[in-house]
């Protein structure tokens, strides 16, 4: 239905008063509600057009919001938090791909008093169906945290006019307070993404520019910081580690633009926060792999790698209780307080990069990042080893990084497509890399549990399987390799990069 928005100093009555002109206002009784909006962290559903919240009135229900999709109920015992506590039926088959292996956290909660009502003609029958809100944004700890906004929901033409006659009411499309419970916590949809969100200017002084990008990696490594202590899903850290990643590179493939004396100890420090959250990260991998391991072995073996996931949650738990320590040291708050006020400055950088446009800057580390690979990737022959290909895949990723630095500095589409080329190559690079690594780590834990008198014959055999089908699967992604390489290297490929780094006039 047509629904209306009221400043928050609009006496009610007013309105009141304006649809009494329509048909005789008839209200139900006041019912009070608090509503919690629920999303992830990274706002999944938000940005595929869902909204979902939990109404808790006189009763505990789900509401499921979506463009052009009637509205959808249903009541539940207890808040969802993962794709396994959605509701069976509709709303776990609609929001569960979406979703994935996030949590659902609270995104805003709001008291609201709400009365149903209707408008009548002199006869009694139904003219417009009505609903008065009143709407409080909450705080974390539920107090309110501004003024109450007046809404009015009316679902008829006539209706909706009289309403627009009142003065300060504004008309809205939005069929959902999201946006004013958001405020109360401090956030606003849409606010947090781990991709870069910066706009750099093609005559920008490069110093500027690395300041920028390492400030908005720093606000990604902080903001994932209570998500990760207290172990809402395992994004949060993977997050965390990225931006400490990315931070990394950017210090050192864009160097002489920082001095020595302020890159250096930032890099060892990014580089200890990422050593402390290496264990923990690899640890969820192999969680997450669980059911992949499980598909590769036949039905009669699957229940025989239960000691090893224990195991692995076991260890995990050591790995996580580490991370919280770090994250909660003194060492951490000094390097996260220093690190910002070192990109904060407006001091300018005496490093002989430090004045270079931004431009040319991005088009020299590209180009030179994009020579690396064909270079090295050509050199490696036809049977190339483990090793070989983990440093092609670090050149990779380092290109990667340099086009996410600057992608704001080109068209998108541009930085889009080129990201795409080099997504192919990465593919093959990351699966083989990875085969590589679950490899070695699982002989370790099987060398771990055969030390276990409990563990079974069963379960070493099972793990020995298992790295039969890795090892198959690596093969593959060996196989793979030259074809992948192949694509990258062709002409309109090389093309197309050329015309990226080409050098660009700062304006």
């Amino acid at each position: 239905m047509p629904r209306f928005l009221t400043p928050f100093s609009l006496d009610e009555a007013a309105a009141i008063a304006a649809l009494a002109q329509v048909g005789k206002v008839v209200l139900g009784p006041a019912e009070a509600l608090t509503v919690t909006y629920l999303d992830t962290f990274d706002w999944r559903l938000y940005s595929a057009g869902l909204v979902m919240m939990e109404e808790l009135g006189g009763r505990r229900q789900l509401r499921l919001l979506e463009a052009n999709a009637a509205p959808y109920s249903t009541a539940i015992d207890v808040r969802p938090t993962t794709v396994g506590t959605l509701p069976a039926g509709h709303v776990a088959e609609r929001l569960g791909p979406v979703i994935g292996i996030r949590a659902l956290v609270p995104v805003g909660s709001a008291r609201t008093l709400r009365r149903d009502g209707r408008l009548e003609d002199p006869h009694g029958d139904l003219v417009a169906r009505l609903r008065l809100e009143e709407v409080t944004a909450l705080d974390r700890h539920g107090v309110p945290a501004s003024p109450p906004a007046s809404t009015a929901w009316v679902d008829s033409p006539t209706a909706a006019a009289a309403l627009a006659t009142v003065d300060g009411v504004v008309p809205t499309v939005v069929e959902h307070d999201l946006a004013i419970a958001a405020a109360g916590q401090g956030r606003t949809p849409g606010d947090y993404s781990s991709k870069l969100r910066i706009r750099l200017a093609p005559g920008e002084r490069a110093d500027r520019a690395l300041r920028a990008i390492l400030l908005d990696l720093l606000d990604t490594i902080e903001l994932n910081v209570a998500g990760t202590i207290a172990d809402l899903d395992s994004e949060f850290v993977h997050d965390l580690r990225v931006a400490c990643r990315r931070s990394r590179s950017a210090l050192t493939q864009v160097k002489g633009v920082l001095e020595p004396e302020v890159a250096g100890p930032g890099n060892a420090e990014l580089k200890w926060l990422g050593g402390v959250t290496n264990p923990l990260r690899d640890l969820d991998v192999y969680l997450l792999e669980m059911p992949v391991y499980r598909s590769l072995l036949p039905p009669e073996a699957v229940a025989e790698l239960t000691p090893l996931e224990v195991l692995l949650r076991r260890s995990r738990g050591r790995a996580h209780r580490a991370v919280v320590r770090a994250l909660r040291s003194t060492r951490f708050a000094r390097f996260s307080a220093s690190w910002r006020v070192t990109l904060t400055t407006d001091e300018p950088s005496s490093a002989p990069e430090a004045a270079r446009p931004a431009a040319e800057l991005a088009a020299d580390r590209i180009a030179r990042a994009h020579r690396r690979i064909l270079r090295h990737g050509r050199g490696l022959g036809d049977d190339p080893p483990a090793e070989s290909l983990h440093r092609l895949r670090i050149d990779a990723k380092k290109l990667r990084y340099l086009l996410e630095f600057f992608a704001s500095l080109y068209p998108d589409d541009e930085v889009g497509a080129r990201v795409r080329e080099l997504k192919g190559l990465q593919d093959i690079l990351g699966g083989f890399n990875d085969m590589e690594v679950q490899r070695r780590r699982l002989a370790e834990l099987a060398e771990e549990l055969r030390d276990d008198p409990k563990v079974s014959a069963g379960c070493l055999l099972a793990l020995g399987r298992l790295d039969a089908a890795l090892e198959a699967r690596q093969e593959s992604y060996h196989g793979a390799f030259h074809d992948a390489f192949s694509t990258f290297t062709s002409k309109p490929v090389r093309r197309a990069f050329g015309r990226l780094t080409a050098m660009r006039e700062p304006s």
